[in-house]
């Protein structure tokens, strides 16, 4: 099992310091965001997205399961 600390690295890797553009230009402000696959798929790391995006305080509806 993928640990929350293991999938943080990736963020820290990636954006260690946030992205400075995106916090002077973008307002702080509530969106809402939907994933959809537009052919027939089998969906897979519905967990760890979740627990990503969770770790930076989004919060996240998972109406299906991995595997579906």
């Amino acid at each position: 099992m993928v640990t929350i600390e293991y999938l943080q690295k990736f963020l820290q890797e990636d954006a260690p310091f946030g992205d400075i553009t995106s916090q002077a230009v973008v307002p702080d402000v509530e969106c809402r965001a939907v994933i959809t696959a537009e052919e027939p798929a089998v969906i897979a790391g519905l967990a760890e997205a979740g627990a990503l995006f969770r770790s930076c305080g989004v919060a996240v509806e998972e109406p299906a399961r991995d595997g579906a």
